[in-house]
């Protein structure tokens, strides 16, 4: 009888302790969709992208903070109608601008038949003007003759030199649609590429650089360097400062970060408070002097701003982790060990820089 007890008490705790770990797992999992959608949100002031993702953080607050059934019912449906509500909105924001780009091709299309339509109406003057040579040529009076001819002719010239007129001002006028088409597509295409709140560039620029370095590493054997950096605790200077001054520590930690890596090597902004550079030629401690340099730059920094008539300061810090490609890597690859690297300097303590080596110390 004691046994049973026993045993029946185990199997309770056993199932107890499984109920426990299957929510645990299953909210890490929504934690980890969650960081995906908001890193893949499309960056922009329209779509108060920040505030969408301001929200998705407050609701895994909410789910973490809760066990209970009904408000993570609640929870759940909140969140979808956030998302659906987002990715409608997103879908009305392309829509709109691959709209105005076919207005300006339109636009094109519709010069090129206005110069076509020119040309046959030219066609059509020529052609009576051959009917009026056929009529002149029935005439018997040399000296009547001579005379139509002549202003037959006149009448070409002037038709001609109108003709290269309207061809030049259409040509003219073509040309600045297309070089205004070229703007707009460029314009597009950089802004695609372009964070907005730090003028730096974005996830998907960074995705491509990588791409490219890491074919070309291949090629040319020539070394280089990827670093993750994120702003330590900046969470809470939106909490006490703002989502205004958040952006504005935004700006610049990637001012500071452009101004402190070369020109040649590659800054962008991930997402949130990530960001990433790619530093061209230099491994190892080369590499860490450069990410240790800017770390010292912006921990010496002190933003100030007003409010309320005051003066207020705040400081900054970062935490950083740098790796440097290798034979047969991935963009993906690359960036999980730095990644690693990152986070081990957060566990550590902050503020500070550690290499991919140290990983293996770690591990061991």
């Amino acid at each position: 009888m004691f046994f049973r007890k026993r045993d029946e008490m185990e199997i309770r705790l056993m199932s107890e302790r499984d109920e426990v770990s299957s929510e645990a797992c299953l909210k890490n999992i929504i934690a980890t969709l969650l960081r995906i959608i908001s890193l893949y949100a499309k960056e922009s002031d329209e779509l108060d992208t920040r505030r969408f993702k301001q929200e998705l953080s407050d609701i895994l607050i909410k789910i973490r903070g809760t066990s209970d059934i009904y408000e993570l019912t609640k929870l759940n449906e909140d969140l979808k109608r956030l998302i659906l509500k987002q990715l409608e909105a997103e879908r009305i924001y392309d829509e709109r601008r691959f709209s105005e780009l076919k207005d300006l091709v339109r636009m094109l299309m519709k010069s090129l038949n206005e110069l076509v339509e020119e040309d046959r109406g030219f066609g059509e003057a020529l052609r009576e003007d051959i009917m009026k040579l056929e009529a002149a040529s029935r005439l018997e009076d040399i000296k009547q003759l001579k005379q139509e001819l002549a202003r037959i002719v006149s009448e070409m010239r002037e038709q001609l030199k109108e003709r290269q007129e309207n061809l030049e001002r259409a040509a003219d006028e073509l040309a600045m649609k297309v070089l205004d088409l070229e703007e707009r597509l460029s314009q597009m295409t950089e802004e695609a590429l372009v964070d907005e709140t730090t003028k730096l560039f974005n996830r998907r620029a960074l995705m491509r650089r990588l791409s490219d370095e890491i074919a070309r590493y291949a090629v040319t054997n020539i070394p280089f360097s990827l670093v993750i950096f994120d702003i330590d605790n900046f969470k809470r200077i939106n909490d006490e400062h703002g989502h205004l001054i958040g952006d504005r520590v935004l700006y610049m930690i990637g001012r500071i970060a452009r101004e402190t890596f070369r020109t040649d090597d590659f800054v962008a902004r991930m997402a949130g408070d990530e960001f990433a550079a790619i530093l061209m030629g230099c491994t190892g401690t080369e590499s860490w002097n450069a990410v240790e340099r800017l770390r010292d730059n912006i921990a010496r920094k002190v933003f100030k701003y007003n409010r309320d008539g005051e003066t207020v300061s705040l400081t900054v810090t970062i935490s950083a982790g740098v790796a440097w490609v290798r034979k047969n890597d991935t963009p993906e690859s690359l960036l999980e060990r730095a990644d690693q690297a990152m986070y081990l300097a957060k566990r550590r303590g902050r503020n500070q820089v550690v290499v991919e080596t140290e990983l293996e110390g770690e591990r061991g």
